[in-house]
């Protein structure tokens, strides 16, 4: 009984509706003021433990439905050309993108001014 009244609070709803936000979706953010509603409430262990699982099937769902999702399609022509495509071009942006970032580093550091050149 405890474990619906808990869930029934405006604070919780906010917490998961907080989790839900797409910017959020993938990172364990919101889970540190779940624990927080949790130690303020104090629910007995065995709801505490249902929550808290509650809490984790819910954070790993899309998850998980995105990994069987591409499990599933991954043998498929609708997946074998768009992986071909980012696999050529990876081939080529990712070794300029890194020469870039590593010009880009030296001249900052060179910037800074407490760094010479022998």
């Amino acid at each position: 009984m405890y474990l619906i009244q808990f869930l029934y609070r405006k604070e919780v709803f906010y917490v998961f509706a907080y989790r839900y936000r797409l910017q959020y979706q993938f990172s364990g953010q919101p889970y540190f003021g779940f624990l927080a509603l949790l130690a303020q409430h104090q629910p007995p262990q065995i709801a505490a433990l249902a929550l808290i699982l509650l809490y984790n099937f819910i954070y790993l769902l899309p998850l998980m439905l995105v990994y069987w999702g591409y499990q599933a399609l991954s043998g498929s022509a609708l997946l074998q050309k768009p992986e071909q495509i980012m696999g050529r071009i990876a081939a080529y942006l990712v070794p300029v993108l890194l020469l870039l970032l590593g010009g880009w580093l030296c001249w900052y550091s060179l910037s800074l001014g407490q760094w010479t050149v022998v």
